[in-house]
């Protein structure tokens, strides 16, 4: 940008990027590195037909004495998961409450933190860890140590635990599986991220599909674009028109209404015709400053592998849901950080 002004447009604007999407997708250490293309989040869907339901709202009140009201604690999901689950109540209109996705695999890392990162941003999670690092995420404390063995570590995998009987096989389903299940209409509820609501939108139908923030926190999943530099100078230029194009404010505001890619602009979220188009984007404003982060150091990818491997052993019963459990986990981590 700085050796070509030229070839960015007048009306380009850094600016109008989100910040906080700018400082987590575009930047290390506060160098710009790329530019925000596709900010993925995830985000909670339900059937809006269900919860709308005046005989399935009468059953609910009559069954647990409130309301059925939308989520905003995982306390109130398991509830509500357990509704709709017809081996707990027969007259269900769905197989399950909740589809999950806890496989073992890199999904089960960032899905923890669905349920960790409310505990661990609360205020008694602030007090004991403090506010969490961009570049080391919400797994660690303020100083770079493990936060998750302690009692917001615990409180999370618990809550995992609670809402299993509740989904059709959390611990075989990833992605495309849970999908399916909400697709098909076996759960009334599923977190996903923000794609698949093309998917859901034209096989249920845009009046069945509702969308709210995650209960408690989101995690985010941006995608920036980049520059090889190790490619030849021409290739670079290139590189960088398309980047340019990519992430303008017109591309930014019509891969979003064409192909439901995330935005990550401003502008776009302001938009009179991208706000009556898209149900997603009033949930999108809350998640994008509140979402909880993995962590961006080159560890990274040796902590989730052992992380995965205990965390589906605690949630299949093959290890004790404990303290000790979970310090074992972390001096695994310090030993490897340490080398």
């Amino acid at each position: 940008m700085k050796q070509h002004p030229e070839l960015v447009p007048e009306d380009y604007d850094l600016n109008d990027f989100i910040p906080q999407v700018l400082e987590e997708s575009g930047k290390w250490k506060g160098k710009l590195i790329g530019l925000p293309f596709y900010n993925n989040t995830m985000l909670f869907y339900y059937r809006k037909d269900l919860f709308e339901d005046p005989k399935i709202k009468q059953a609910f009140k009559e069954k647990y004495g409130r309301e059925l009201t939308l989520p905003t604690t995982w306390e109130e999901v398991v509830e509500i998961a357990e509704f709709f689950t017809k081996k707990y109540n027969k007259s269900s209109p769905t197989d399950y409450g909740i589809a999950l996705m806890f496989p073992r695999t890199h999904t089960l890392f960032y899905m923890y933190l669905l349920f960790f990162g409310e505990y661990r941003n609360a205020p008694l999670g602030i007090m004991r860890h403090g506010t969490a690092d961009l570049e080391f995420g919400e797994y660690f404390t303020a100083d770079h140590k493990p936060a998750f063995n302690s009692e917001e570590g615990l409180k999370a995998l618990e809550m995992m635990k609670k809402l299993m009987p509740y989904s059709p096989d959390p611990l075989g389903s990833d992605y495309g599986e849970t999908i399916e299940y909400f697709n098909q209409g076996l759960v009334a509820m599923v977190p996903q991220w923000t794609g698949p609501y093309l998917i859901f939108k034209s096989t249920l139908g845009e009046d069945k599909v509702g969308i709210i923030p995650m209960p408690g926190r989101s995690v985010s999943g941006q995608w920036a674009l980049g520059i090889n530099k190790f490619i030849p100078e021409e290739k670079k230029l290139a590189a960088f028109k398309f980047i340019i194009f990519a992430t303008s404010k017109w591309a930014d505001k019509n891969k979003f209404l064409r192909f439901a890619v995330a935005p990550a602009r401003i502008s776009t979220l302001q938009d009179p015709e991208v706000r009556a188009a898209d149900p997603r984007v009033p949930a999108l404003e809350v998640t994008y400053v509140s979402q909880t982060h993995r962590p961006r150091i080159p560890e990274e990818p040796r902590l989730e592998d052992i992380t995965v491997e205990t965390f589906s052993k605690i949630l299949s019963g093959e290890l004790p849901l404990s303290m000790e459990t979970l310090n074992d986990l972390a001096k695994k981590w310090e030993e490897i950080l340490g080398k």
